[in-house]
C-alpha cells in the first residue's frame, strides 16, 4: 500500500515500482517498514523519466479501391494515425485514434456500405 500510495500521488497509471528489501526489517518494525517502502518508492519516482502516452484505440478499416479517396481524405481531416496499410485485391488500414473519438469516426463511414471497421484493441 505505501508503494501504491506513491504511484497514486504522482497520478501515474500503468506503472510498476519494485522495492527490494535486503534486510529482514524486524528491527524497523511495521511503521519503519511502511516508511522505508514509501520513501524508496517516492525517491525512485522522483528520479524516473516519466513518459506520458495517450491511450489509443486501433481500428481495422477494410475497403475497396473505389473508396480509397474517401478514406484517405477523411483520415487527412481527422486526428487518426495510420499504423499500417496493405493494398492487395482490397485495401486495409490499421489506424490509431483516441477512444472518445471512436463513435464519431465510425459514424462518418456508415453511409459507405463497402467500408468495414472493426476494433483491434486498445494500446
Amino acid at each position: 500500500m505505501p508503494i501504491l500510495g506513491q504511484i497514486q500521488s504522482f497520478e501515474l497509471t500503468n506503472t510498476l515500482v519494485a522495492v527490494v528489501r535486503y534486510f529482514g526489517g524486524t528491527k524497523l518494525g511495521v511503521g519503519g517498514l511502511i516508511q522505508a517502502y514509501r520513501t524508496a518508492a517516492r525517491e525512485a519516482l522522483e528520479q524516473a523519466h516519466i513518459i506520458e502516452k495517450d491511450v489509443l484505440l486501433y481500428l481495422h478499416i477494410a475497403f475497396t479501391y473505389e473508396e480509397l479517396p474517401i478514406v484517405m481524405q477523411f483520415l487527412k481531416q481527422h486526428p487518426a494515425t495510420i499504423i499500417s496499410q496493405q493494398f492487395d485485391l482490397d485495401c486495409t488500414l490499421i489506424t490509431a485514434i483516441k477512444p472518445e473519438e471512436q463513435k464519431a469516426f465510425i459514424e462518418k463511414f456508415e453511409m459507405y456500405p463497402h467500408i468495414h471497421i472493426t476494433e483491434k484493441g486498445i494500446y
